[in-house]
């Protein structure tokens, strides 16, 4: 059933796919580094970011993880999409980090994707355990939070509401563009929020009470998904007064969202000694009832595995160039002091 948690027992397409050779798995786990060690060297050389040592750890703790995550998911079930859904997660958050590049170039690329980690998070935390999205209305959500984030992200750009160094500008209608960038975050704050309710219709539905290892996973993806939705909702309508807060809030975010992979390693070792476990005991029933196999009814049970800105009334960039902030890439204001300090 689409709702349950569990392993669902529908006939899977992919079963019995080979894992991705040891070079491939290899190759996309240093690729994740290397993405990580990149997006470290640009914080530290930017020239537009504040406590970049802050940046560069929060950069690290969401984006590796998710890459290694999935190399492990991959490598475990292949017959899985999670995995690979894990591992472009992480390179996404690696693409939007690009928005805190001095570079013209790195910087559009970084903003034309800064929203689009959140809705992938949000695939990720849907998509459990197969990697597949499996009702029409987790389809269609994710599918219009990608259209919103992204697709609504170009128009904004073509607008001119970020900054000179926005390659992608047409025309310069800042207002309307911050104005759109407005709708595009309360809109993925509801899709956020949508998801939150798929998850508590899931675990109602599960039947018997969660193993611990799967319950804590489930709840990270639920507070991941409320963090998010608080972010968003507080970008676009001012819900917390200072820059500082709103900044602690994004960071804070950040932490939570990073710790959804530790969850689903743990989980993940949980399992592998569950059946660990009852294989033992399965063998030592065997050689008590002279060499007949009977496994134990529960062997038959598989286990189961952002630019905006922070609108005020009282704050904000200056009218002259009405930059908003990075959500992913936690990017300030671009706004240059003489000598090109941060303002």
């Amino acid at each position: 059933m689409a709702t349950s948690l569990a392993p669902r027992s529908v006939a899977r397409p992919f079963e019995g796919r080979e894992s991705p050779g040891p070079a491939a798995l290899w190759s996309i786990a240093l690729a994740g580094a290397a993405a990580a060690a990149t997006s470290v060297v640009l914080v530290l050389t930017s020239d537009h970011v504040s406590e970049p040592g802050v940046r560069a750890v929060l950069t690290v703790w969401v984006m590796l993880p998710y890459v290694l995550a999935g190399v492990v998911a991959w490598w475990r079930r292949p017959e899985s999409h999670f995995g690979p859904l894990l591992v472009a997660a992480g390179f996404a958050f690696f693409v939007s980090s690009l928005s805190t590049a001095s570079g013209s170039v790195a910087y559009t690329i970084g903003i034309s994707f800064d929203l689009l980690p959140a809705v992938l998070f949000l695939h990720v935390f849907l998509a459990f355990p197969t990697g597949r999205l499996e009702s029409r209305f987790e389809r269609g959500l994710v599918a219009g939070g990608y259209f919103v984030a992204f697709g609504l992200q170009l128009v904004g750009m073509a607008l001119g509401g970020f900054g000179p160094d926005d390659l992608l500008e047409l025309t310069s209608r800042p207002d309307a563009a911050h104005e759109l960038q407005r709708v595009q975050l309360v809109m993925l704050a509801g899709c956020a929020v949508a998801g939150i309710g798929v998850l508590a219709v899931r675990r109602r539905r599960s039947g018997p009470p969660l193993r611990l290892s799967l319950a804590l996973l489930v709840d990270s993806f639920a507070l991941g998904l409320l963090m998010i939705a608080f972010l968003l909702l507080s970008g676009a309508l001012g819900l917390v007064e200072g820059e500082q807060t709103f900044e602690n809030l994004r960071r804070t975010t950040f932490f939570v969202i990073g710790l959804a992979p530790f969850a689903f390693l743990i989980g993940l070792l949980g399992a592998r000694l569950a059946r660990t476990s009852v294989g033992g005991r399965w063998a030592t029933s065997s050689s008590s009832c002279g060499g007949i196999r009977r496994p134990p009814s529960s062997a038959t049970r598989s286990p189961a595995l952002f630019g905006i800105r922070r609108w005020s009334s009282s704050t904000g960039c200056p009218s002259s160039t009405r930059t908003p902030t990075s959500t992913v890439g936690l990017r300030p204001c671009r706004v240059r002091r003489a000598g090109g300090q941060p303002r």
